[in-house]
């Protein structure tokens, strides 16, 4: 899940499936700008020798 919050508070949500962004979550990464701030969350990783996938923690961005 990829959530774009723009500097006026206005938030855009959108889920994303697969390890690239696609459709609406690429439109909203291209849409960065100054003191836009970016949240990804539930995201999945499997490492090179795992056998499952697993959580990490969210991450947030803020656009300079």
């Amino acid at each position: 899940e990829v959530a774009r919050v723009t500097k006026n508070g206005d938030a855009l949500i959108s889920e994303n499936v697969g390890a690239r962004f696609t459709g609406r979550a690429k439109a909203l990464v291209k849409q960065a700008k100054s003191n836009d701030t970016y949240y990804f969350d539930d995201i999945k990783v499997k490492c090179p020798g795992d056998k499952v996938t697993r959580r990490i923690s969210g991450l947030i961005f803020k656009i300079k």
